[in-house]
C-alpha cells in the first residue's frame, strides 16, 4: 500500500547547551514550507580503453545536508534569527528632549532620534516661547518620531521638542554570530485519509547553522514570507547511536 505525504505541522527551534541537550523551544509561527535537501561531491573516473570514455568509477568524496523553512510570522524572535541580531527592549522614558539644528526653513522635515511612541509633546523655541499646536505651524508623527515645520516666522531658533517616549522592541542587524539551533517539526500527514497509516510524525534536526536571510521583502502585494536556510552539522553527542543518527531523524508515531 502506498503511503503518501501531505505534510502540515508546527516548527520550533531550541538552543542547545554544552552537552547537546535542549529544553525550551521557540515556536516559529505559521510555516508554509519546510525542506531538507542533500548533496554529494563526487570524484568521477572515465576509462580511456574503449574509445567511448565511459565512466567506470564514481566515488562520493563528501556529502552534506541542508534545510530551509519559510516563515510568515514577523515576530521579533524570528527577525533576530533572519538578521543575526539580538532582541532587546528600549524602555519607556519621561521628560525627554531634542534640540533641532538652527536654520530650519518652512517645509523641512526632521527626525527625532529614538523618538517613537511619543506622548505629552510640546515644541518651543530657544527663547522659551511655545509653538502653538496647530497644523499651520508643524505636524508631528508621534508614532515614528518625525516632524515637519510649516511656519517658523517669529520664532528664535533652535527649536526644542519635549516629550515622553513609549517602550519598543529592538532587533539590530548582524550583531551576532551565525545562530545554531536544534529544529523540531511536529508533523501531521494528511495524505492518507481513511487508512491505518501513521498520520503523525516527528522530525528532529540536531544542529542547524542558519544563513542570514537572502530576501526580506517588506513591501509587496501578498503576505510577507521569509526563507530561513541552514546547513546541518553532525552532532557528536548523538552520532554513535543508530537510533539517533548524526544529523537528525524522522519518527512515525
Amino acid at each position: 500500500m502506498n503511503e503518501y505525504l501531505f505534510g502540515k505541522g508546527k516548527v520550533s527551534l531550541a538552543e542547545r547547551d554544552g552537552n547537546g541537550a535542549v529544553s525550551k523551544v521557540l515556536y516559529l509561527g505559521n510555516c508554509p514550507e519546510l525542506k531538507i535537501s542533500g548533496s554529494a561531491d563526487r570524484i568521477e573516473h572515465f576509462e580511456s580503453e574503449s574509445g567511448t570514455n565511459s565512466r567506470d568509477r564514481s566515488i562520493v568524496k563528501s556529502s552534506a545536508l541542508e534545510m530551509s523553512v519559510t516563515l510568515e510570522s514577523m515576530s521579533a524572535d524570528n527577525l533576530a534569527l533572519l538578521l543575526w541580531g539580538g532582541k532587546s527592549t528600549i524602555a519607556a522614558a519621561t521628560s525627554e528632549s531634542h534640540i533641532f539644528p538652527t536654520g530650519i526653513t518652512a517645509g523641512e522635515s526632521h527626525v527625532i532620534p529614538n523618538g517613537f511612541n511619543l506622548e505629552n509633546t510640546s515644541l518651543q523655541d530657544s527663547a522659551g516661547s511655545p509653538v502653538t499646536v496647530s497644523t499651520t505651524k508643524y505636524t508631528l508623527n508621534e508614532s515614528f518620531g518625525s516632524i515637519q515645520f510649516l511656519d517658523v516666522t517669529g520664532y528664535t531658533q533652535p527649536f526644542e521638542l519635549l516629550f515622553d517616549r513609549g517602550a519598543a522592541v529592538l532587533v539590530p542587524f548582524m550583531t551576532r554570530q551565525a545562530p545554531t539551533r536544534f529544529l523540531r517539526f511536529e508533523g501531521l500527514n494528511l495524505g492518507n485519509p481513511g487508512t491505518s497509516a501513521s498520520q503523525k510524525f516527528l522530525v528532529e534536526l540536531y544542529i542547524v547553522q542558519f544563513d542570514p536571510v537572502a530576501d526580506l521583502s517588506l513591501i509587496g502585494d501578498d503576505f510577507g514570507k521569509f526563507e530561513l536556510k541552514g546547513a546541518l552539522q553532525r552532532d557528536d553527542t548523538r552520532v554513535s547511536n543508530d537510533a539517533l543518527g548524526g544529523y537528525g531523524r524522522i519518527i512515525q508515531l
